[in-house]
């Protein structure tokens, strides 16, 4: 019979060994920013390679001006990948306004062919955003020559317009108020207006 002090020890070493062998997901982030005439790309996630249960988040933000896109659009700004292959991924996205989150969806195991992961979004409604968050989790990986076990992150595929994200129109200038700053306003009229009555 095996005492209770080996049995442990076992159990630890197993444990151990399993832990050794696991692979701890990683995580990737792209950052460009559309100034209206440049653009500004942290390209630190380039390079690496993408593995099953990895997640690579997306944020595209414009300054002076902002996108506007109708309803139901297609909206994407694809990550390139040195290999050609087909994955397939969840993701999450959301559209933003001064911090504000307008719009927001999520798709699960996503096909995705070719040299690049297709991160393609759809509005729900018609929407003026000036940040787009899309973040994505490898499930699977087919490589097309299965000789090349690769899987290495790139850069996004930036239209020719420099606009940074393919559908929406950019609009420069500044930004549409966000709802609660619209409301705040109203407020304020509605404020000076009673205090005027006041006076009268």
């Amino acid at each position: 019979m095996i005492g209770l002090s080996t049995a442990s020890r076992i159990i630890a070493v197993a444990a151990l060994a399993l832990s050794a062998n696991a692979t701890i997901a990683a995580n990737y982030t792209y950052d460009y920013t559309y100034t209206g005439s440049s653009l500004i790309e942290n390209l630190t996630a380039a390079g690496n390679q993408l593995a099953v249960g990895d997640t690579v988040k997306l944020n595209l933000h414009a300054t002076n001006g902002y996108w506007s896109a109708s309803a139901s659009q297609n909206i994407w700004a694809p990550i390139g990948m040195a290999e050609g292959g087909t994955r397939l991924g969840d993701a999450v996205w959301s559209f933003l306004m001064g911090g504000t989150t307008l719009d927001s969806g999520s798709y699960s195991n996503q096909n995705s062919q070719f040299v690049h992961i297709t991160n393609l979004t759809n509005p729900s409604i018609d929407v003026n955003f000036d940040e787009l968050t899309w973040t994505f989790t490898l499930t699977a990986y087919t490589p097309d020559d299965l000789n090349v076990l690769t899987n290495t992150l790139g850069s996004i595929f930036a239209p020719a317009t420099g606009y940074l994200v393919y559908g929406p129109t950019f609009v420069p200038g500044n930004k549409v108020p966000e709802p609660s700053g619209i409301a705040l306003l109203g407020l304020g009229l509605i404020g000076l207006l009673a205090a005027r009555r006041r006076k009268a």
